[in-house]
């Protein structure tokens, strides 16, 4: 990564805090929203650990991160690949395996888990398109495929895949609306 495309990706996860972007935002965002503090160090720990100066700055700023993960009950490894526009509005109980891959604007609520199975036909971690919202409490589990414009309800348990522009609820999850997570929001 380089300093650019932090730069874009801390822009836009902070436009989705504050509905804009700008230092002075962007360090009262830091101060204000755990959500962002996470999603902020994250980002960080990730540029820093792949550069050449990161042998001088990674230990402290990794620290950093493992202290704010414990603190906020959060575990999102910095190796994780998450597009920008990242949204956590309340800290607390979200896991994600270091090999998921999730797409731009993705909406995580607190409690989601997603992970992975370790045998059988869906042994692997999850794919997660772009703009999709994870409801209170969202399992997502195994080698699947959340399309985009997704929404999962809360306490849901996805195990199979899910198509583009749907809502899927229940436990396991089905498509119970082709409304996708941009109406549920409002964005639409």
């Amino acid at each position: 990564m380089e300093f650019a495309e932090l730069k874009e990706c801390c822009s836009a996860d902070l436009h989705r805090f504050r509905g804009r972007s700008g230092i002075r935002l962007g360090c009262e965002a830091f101060l204000r929203y755990r959500g962002f503090r996470i999603v902020f160090l994250m980002r960080m720990a990730h540029f820093i650990r792949w550069h050449r100066f990161g042998k001088y700055l990674s230990p402290v700023v990794i620290q950093l991160y493992y202290w704010a993960q414990t603190l906020y009950n959060t575990q999102i490894s910095y190796g994780s690949e998450i597009g920008s526009g990242l949204y956590i509005p309340h800290t607390g109980g979200i896991v994600i395996n270091p090999a998921a891959k999730i797409g731009e604007r993705c909406y995580l609520a607190h409690n989601v888990t997603i992970g992975k199975v370790h045998a059988g036909d869906k042994a692997g971690v999850p794919e997660i398109g772009d703009d999709v919202f994870l409801g209170v409490g969202a399992v997502i589990l195994g080698k699947i495929k959340i399309g985009n414009n997704v929404a999962v309800g809360a306490n849901s348990v996805v195990v199979t895949d899910i198509p583009d522009n749907c809502f899927a609820a229940g436990a396991p999850a089905k498509v119970i609306s082709n409304t996708g997570a941009k109406t549920v929001l409002g964005l639409e």
